[in-house]
């Protein structure tokens, strides 16, 4: 589960804030507590209303707030970049990709790693997409390390996100992340 404010400024700007919040059975036992917090900063680069695209570029920091031990953090900070790139279709299915790389102060304690993420949905919603909305979507995840003989872990996530607001400002997403 994550937190996570954005608040634009300027009109191609957005300021991110991001809490994970986890919780993880390891050895039949229960653990919970907040991943590394993630302070960034996201720049459109290109968008169109026409076509349903959009491409962003973001910086962060990912301040080690979370318990290495326990797998909820790296146990250094890290500085983060990826790329996003997102397609909204007519019918309302949306494709959404996003390549970056994390980038640790300290790589004895957490390697380097590039990530790849791509998500296909359907936005469904009543009063022509101006009341609440769902969207199921199944989201494929990958990363792999930067050191030799690493394996690249490739994650399956169906969710479900809801807008909890009619604006639909507010939303909440469920999905379960299963290890293919």
């Amino acid at each position: 589960t994550d937190i996570i404010h954005e608040q634009r400024f300027g009109v191609h700007n957005q300021l991110e804030v991001d809490v994970p919040v986890n919780a993880q059975d390891q050895n039949h036992t229960w653990y919970g507590g907040v991943g590394d917090t993630t302070i960034g900063i996201k720049r459109e680069m290109f968008s169109s209303l026409k076509t349903g695209s959009i491409l962003s570029l973001q910086g962060s920091v990912l301040l080690p707030t979370g318990s290495s031990a326990r797998g909820f953090g790296s146990g250094t900070t890290t500085f983060e970049t990826f790329a996003a790139f997102d397609q909204l279709f007519p019918t309302n299915t949306f494709l959404q990709f996003q390549l970056g790389a994390d980038l640790p102060r300290h790589t004895d304690i957490s390697p380097q790693k590039i990530f790849f993420r791509t998500a296909v949905g359907q936005a469904l919603a009543k009063d022509h997409g101006l009341g609440r909305m769902i969207s199921p979507m199944v989201e494929f995840v990958a990363d792999r390390d930067l050191i030799n003989h690493a394996t690249t872990n490739w994650d399956v996530v169906p969710e479900m996100q809801v807008t909890i607001s009619r604006r639909q400002h507010i939303r909440a997403d469920i999905g379960v992340s299963t290890p293919a």
